[in-house]
C-alpha cells in the first residue's frame, strides 16, 4: 500500500490512483525509487470509435516510464491502467497515462533534467545519474526538438 504523502512529494496526481494495490521500492544497488501504481476503474468510460456507453473493463496493461520531480530524481513507475472494450463495435482502447505526454517515456521534468545536464557537458556524453540509457537520453532531444538548443534554458 501506497501513501498521499508519497504522491505528493513526488507531484503525482494522487486522486486517480488505488492506494489498495499501489507499492514502492528501492534499489539499493541503483538508488532507483521504483513506485508501481494502479490507476482507479474509470466512470462513464465512452468508446473512441462509436461513443457507446456499453464498454467493459478488460484487465489491465503495465507500462513503464522515468519519472523526476523537483524532490526526487531516480523514480521508475510501473503503472497498471485498464484495457477498455466496448460491447457494441469490439474497439479496445486503454486509459490515458495521467502523468506523462503520450508516445513519451519520460517526464517532462525528467527531460527537462537532461537538458540542464547538457548545458555543462557536451551532448555526446551520458549521464550516469540519469537512469537512462544512452538511446533514451538521446531520444529526448527526437520528442522535444523545438527545446534541442540547451542556451535557451
Amino acid at each position: 500500500m501506497i501513501d498521499i504523502i508519497t504522491l505528493k512529494r513526488l507531484e503525482l496526481d494522487h486522486y486517480v490512483i488505488d492506494y489498495d494495490k499501489s507499492f514502492e521500492t528501492y534499489n539499493q544497488d541503483t538508488y532507483n525509487h521504483i513506485i508501481t501504481l494502479y490507476l482507479n476503474k474509470e466512470t462513464n468510460v465512452v468508446c473512441p470509435t462509436c461513443y457507446s456507453k456499453n464498454v467493459k473493463s478488460r484487465g489491465s496493461r503495465m507500462v513503464k516510464f522515468n519519472y523526476s520531480s523537483i524532490n526526487e530524481r531516480n523514480v521508475t513507475v510501473n503503472l497498471y491502467k485498464h484495457i477498455y472494450k466496448c460491447q457494441d463495435c469490439g474497439h479496445y482502447h486503454t486509459q490515458k497515462n495521467p502523468f506523462i505526454m503520450e508516445g513519451n517515456s519520460n517526464s517532462l521534468t525528467t527531460d527537462l533534467l537532461i537538458l540542464e545536464a547538457l548545458k555543462e557537458v557536451s551532448k555526446s556524453g551520458v549521464y550516469p545519474w540519469i537512469d537512462l540509457d544512452a538511446d533514451a537520453q538521446k531520444g529526448t532531444f527526437v520528442s522535444y526538438p523545438e527545446r534541442a538548443d540547451v542556451t535557451d534554458l
